[in-house]
C-alpha cells in the first residue's frame, strides 16, 4: 500500500513537471531549500519533499542539457553557413 502511494506521488510529480517551466522548477527548489534551512518544513513531510526536490533537480538538469545542446547546434550551423 505504501509503495502504491509513493508511485502515485511520483506520477503526480512527473505529470506536474510536464507543464512546468525551468523557472517555476527553480522557484520551487528555492522554496524547499529555504523551508529546510529555516525549519518551517514539517518533519512529517521531509521525505516526500526530498523526493520532490530530487525530481525537480532532475527536471532542471534535463532542461539545461537540452538548452545547451540546442545552442551548440545553432553555433555549429552558424559556423557551417559562414
Amino acid at each position: 500500500y505504501t509503495l502504491s502511494i509513493i508511485h502515485y506521488q511520483l506520477y503526480i510529480i512527473n505529470y506536474t513537471l510536464s507543464f512546468m517551466t525551468y523557472e517555476e522548477a527553480i522557484a520551487q527548489l528555492e522554496t524547499l531549500a529555504r523551508q529546510a534551512e529555516d525549519g518551517t518544513l514539517p518533519i512529517d513531510q521531509l521525505a516526500a519533499k526530498l523526493k520532490d526536490a530530487q525530481q525537480l533537480l532532475k527536471f532542471c538538469q534535463q532542461k539545461l542539457t537540452a538548452a545547451e545542446e540546442e545552442v551548440q547546434k545553432l553555433l555549429n550551423a552558424s559556423k557551417t553557413n559562414d
